[in-house]
């Protein structure tokens, strides 16, 4: 509950100081999916986010909660993008808290996406974990389709591989995810969004590696609501 007061206290404090563009949005997901892994076993996860941006820079604050579990986690990132024509890079530093025990991690992102023909977007993004001094990446191909003025269909294949990020879990290649979003615009300020999706593990050893026991084969899905001004 008072990582929810935080929230809400510093996001509005941000944005009178930098007078910025906002966003506002929460989501409930049927599983808390985070690199590949099923991170509360098959239990959902509701989340609210608020950013807030000005020019390239950006301020978000994300909480997330189980409704069957006694897990919180907030995480506060802060990111700059930087464009080149179809290209862009977007540094990132983000800090964690969990609860219960108030634990924390540090983590340093950079995550780089390249505008293709036929309006394919490739992204690569690349995370160090500062506490378990491991590497993270993930990367990606979607494409939009707009399939109506207020509907946009966007399918999207995930790949990921580890090393030392997931300190118990194995190094390297450990999921591939396919996922279908429908995106409904509501007006120019509000959309709708619901997505569904799979993974599989890739290599998954819970015997040698006990991080690997929530990297399996699982269907899930998330619906959420997002406002902009």
């Amino acid at each position: 509950m008072k990582w929810t007061i935080i929230l809400f206290l510093l996001l509005p404090t941000a944005t009178f100081a930098l007078q910025p563009e906002i966003s506002a949005s929460a989501e409930v997901a049927s599983h808390y999916v985070l690199e590949g892994r099923d991170l509360l076993e098959g239990d959902g996860l509701v989340s609210v986010t608020g950013s807030a941006s000005l020019g390239k820079a950006a301020l978000e604050l994300w909480l997330g909660q189980s409704p069957s579990q006694h897990y919180q986690e907030l995480n506060a990132i802060l990111s700059s993008t930087f464009d080149w024509g179809p290209l862009a890079l977007t540094p990132s530093f983000n800090h964690l808290r969990f609860a219960p025990g108030e634990s924390f991690d540090n983590e340093l992102g950079l995550g780089t996406t390249l505008l293709l023909p036929h309006a394919l977007e490739l992204s690569v993004d690349v995370y160090y974990g500062v506490q378990s001094e491991g590497y993270f990446m993930v990367g990606s191909l979607l494409r939009p389709w707009p399939v109506h003025d207020c509907l946009t269909l966007i399918p999207q294949i995930e790949l990921g591989g580890n090393q030392g990020f997931v300190s118990d879990g194995h190094d390297g290649l450990n999921h591939l995810s396919c996922s279908l979003t429908a995106e409904i615009a509501l007006n120019e300020h509000c959309f709708v969004y619901a997505s569904i999706a799979h993974t599989w593990g890739i290599d998954s050893q819970p015997l040698h590696h006990p991080g690997d026991a929530s990297l399996r084969d699982f269907a899930y899905a998330s619906i959420g609501i997002t406002f902009e001004v």
